[in-house]
């Protein structure tokens, strides 16, 4: 089987981790609104606004270069593990509480493909 291209797969990704830290930065009460479906309190804004300052420069950490260069195994494996961890977190959330907003399966199910295809993207299927 022909290997995944890694630059546009990276490139979608680090657009997503871009948004999602900009959005957690600008709006956290929309972004924790919707994944959890609850109205945070002042100190969860706090913490989603850390979240986001941490997003945010994962992203810009992860951007893949210049067309021409090649893209960094640690630039993937890093937006990769992201996207696992956030994925499997958001899951265990939605299972071990009742506290789910419109957006959580949504993005466990983008995050879990994204992190699949930065993984094919490095080790093709044999």
């Amino acid at each position: 089987m022909k290997k995944i291209p890694a630059r546009p797969i990276l490139l979608a990704a680090v657009a997503i981790v871009l948004g999602m830290g900009l959005a957690l930065i600008l709006k956290p009460e929309n972004v924790l609104a919707l994944i959890f479906g609850i109205a945070p309190s002042d100190a969860m804004q706090g913490a989603g606004r850390i979240g986001g300052a941490a997003t945010l420069s994962l992203g810009i950490a992860g951007w893949p270069g210049y067309p021409g260069q090649r893209v960094r195994r640690s630039s993937i494996y890093s937006i990769m593990v992201f996207f696992g961890l956030v994925a499997a977190l958001l899951a265990y959330q939605a299972y071990a509480s009742d506290v789910t907003g419109p957006a959580l399966w949504p993005m466990v199910v983008v995050l879990g493909l994204m992190a699949v295809a930065l993984a094919m993207s490095v080790n093709p299927p044999a």
